[in-house]
């Protein structure tokens, strides 16, 4: 698949390109600068930003860039290539792409009629939202008519059956089919590669429900979904934090005044995959609730759920709005600067933590004391960073003024505070030795592989690195055709992956190809030379300790004869 990939045209896609020589370049997208540092190789397959540091080949760069995880990668270049990505036999049936295709009709079919409907307009209009976040979000109408998505699409009964298999038509108990939104304001929900999976429907006017939602179908399972998630990474290509807010209109109204980075949960609590998912994107979440009883009760079940999960640096955080106030209206008052003054007054996890626990006590008194620490150990126990945990024993000292040590041994925990050696560095360069000149030139030269026919003597060789220049070697003589990002994904997830990264884009400053040859043979000529005195001195030794036979003693003739 990655052969058949065009890299440059992928990524020029996505960040226009311009030809400088052999290769393609650009400004970055991964960071900011005004001298194109970003270099694409279209016959390596392979990129690089001179800058950041950040390479890589196609499945890389749909990573980094469309901030896809592994397999969503691989199946995005395939669904580029109309190829099918086999799959390991499982009991979860597969799933037809004509579903996405006709959810994305679907969609196009409410975003026409939004700009054809007077008081769909008018609805938008008064709630201030742009055209640009209009597209942005692709928001759309839904008619009054009772068959208005149905009689668009329904080609036939296999259209129609597939439409109620996605939720966008309803069959009653009489046989009889209808669309299921109906005069709504209509929010596509797409999942994290783009795809349309869902909706969320809001009444215009008094009707209830005030927000419909899709039901749970093949393509769409709401505990895994996080409304505007996609629009996000689209729109921040630096994206360190996201707000979870309540609703749709939240995260649209949001956009609307430039805060790109808010996501809402799809009519259920927030989820432990949720934050998951979340944390492989950024590392500070902000939860924004209301500040009544219902915003305060969805607070300490994220808090919960959000325990367990915290280590390294992972932030969360906890933004109460005040009385009356719901992030829409907010922002509206106060604007993108007073929101943002919220967020940065926002309390941590364990800040929030401690406050509710001590609430309504005096911990001057020792009975508090103790009935404060009663209610903290169990919530102690569901962390699993030993550092946040010790963190949070500190705080917890300072507010009842203890020892840390004495706190935690009242608690029945012991704390494991180890003093950190800062590690020795050398400011020596890194030795080249031809072992490391071999695997890089090996790796950003793939064709250098005919040069070594026989690979069976580099198991005679006690250097690092000989198990990895055989394993490239072997590989390279099978698929002789694979080009330095081929290479790179075979290797992904081992050990390897890192080392073979960082030598593809080692600056070695040997540019032509003649030379490369040469300091190729060279350095293979200087493994074998290492190989022969390694030998020698054995031999010589065992001459100095025992005799040697014919062949032995014949050998080291040869090996001192050809070292003099």
């Amino acid at each position: 698949m990655l052969a058949r990939t065009d890299l440059v045209e992928l990524i020029d896609s996505r960040v226009p390109l311009k030809k400088t020589g052999h290769n393609h370049s650009a400004c970055c997208p991964f960071h900011q600068e005004k001298t194109p540092s970003f270099s694409v190789n279209g016959n390596k397959q392979f990129f690089h930003c001179f800058g950041c540091g950040v390479s890589g080949n196609a499945i890389s760069f749909l990573m980094e860039y469309d901030r896809l995880d592994f397999l969503d990668a691989v199946d995005e270049l395939a669904s580029r290539l109309g190829i099918e990505v086999p799959r390991e036999a499982s009991n979860t049936p597969s799933i037809s792409p004509s579903l996405y295709e006709l959810m994305l009709k679907a969609s196009d079919f409410y975003f026409g009629h939004l700009s054809r409907n007077s008081k769909a307009k008018n609805y938008v209009a008064e709630r201030g939202l742009s055209q640009e976040v209009v597209e942005q979000f692709k928001l759309g109408y839904a008619t009054e008519a009772w068959d208005g998505l149905l009689s668009n699409l329904s080609q036939n009964s296999e259209t129609t059956k597939q439409l109620i298999e996605v939720g966008m038509v309803i069959k009653n108990d009489n046989g009889k089919t209808y669309d299921r939104f109906r005069d709504r304001l209509m929010f596509p929900i797409r999942d994290k590669r783009g795809k349309v999976i869902a909706f969320g429907g809001r009444i215009i006017g008094d009707g209830k429900p005030k927000y419909l939602n899709s039901p749970e179908t093949p393509i769409f399972h709401k505990g895994k979904e996080l409304y505007g998630l996609y629009e996000a990474k689209q729109q921040n290509r630096q994206l360190s934090r996201l707000i979870i807010v309540e609703g749709y209109m939240d995260v649209v109204a949001l956009a609307q005044f430039g805060v790109t980075n808010a996501v809402a949960t799809l009519g259920t609590a927030t989820t432990d995959f949720h934050l998951q998912q979340l944390f492989k994107t950024v590392n500070e979440i902000i939860f924004c609730f209301d500040g009544d009883k219902a915003g305060q009760a969805a607070a300490w079940k994220a808090l919960e759920i959000a325990l367990p999960l915290i280590r390294g640096d992972r932030i969360v955080r906890f933004m109460f709005l005040p009385e009356g106030e719901d992030p829409d209206t907010l922002i509206r008052a106060q604007g993108k600067e007073g929101f943002e003054q919220q967020q940065e007054i926002s309390l941590p996890l364990s800040e929030y933590l401690l406050n509710e626990l001590s609430k309504d006590m005096n911990l001057d008194i020792a009975d508090e004391k103790s009935r404060f620490l009663g209610r903290l150990k169990p919530y102690l126990e569901k962390i699993t960073d030993l550092i946040f945990k010790e963190m949070l024993i500190d705080a917890a000292g300072k507010r009842l003024g203890m020892n840390p040590n004495q706190l935690a041994v009242s608690l029945g925990m012991t704390t494991k505070r180890e003093s950190f050696k800062p590690r020795q560095t050398t400011s020596s360069a890194k030795t080249i030795t031809p072992m490391r000149m071999l695997v890089a030139l090996l790796v950003q030269n793939p064709e250098l592989a005919k040069e070594i026919t026989n690979t069976d003597w580099l198991l005679t060789v006690q250097q690092n690195g000989s198990i990895l220049l055989k394993s490239l070697l072997d590989l390279l003589h099978s698929s002789p055709h694979l080009t330095t990002g081929a290479l790179l994904e075979h290797w992904r997830g081992n050990d390897e992956h890192g080392l073979l990264l960082k030598l593809a884009t080692w600056e070695h400053l040997i540019e032509e190809s003649e030379t490369r040859v040469e300091v190729f043979r060279d350095s293979i000529a200087k493994i074998f030379k290492e190989l022969a005195q390694t030998r020698r001195d054995e031999l010589i030794a065992k001459h100095k300790s025992q005799s040697l036979n014919s062949e032995e003693t014949d050998e080291l003739r040869r090996l001192l004869s050809s070292n003099s």
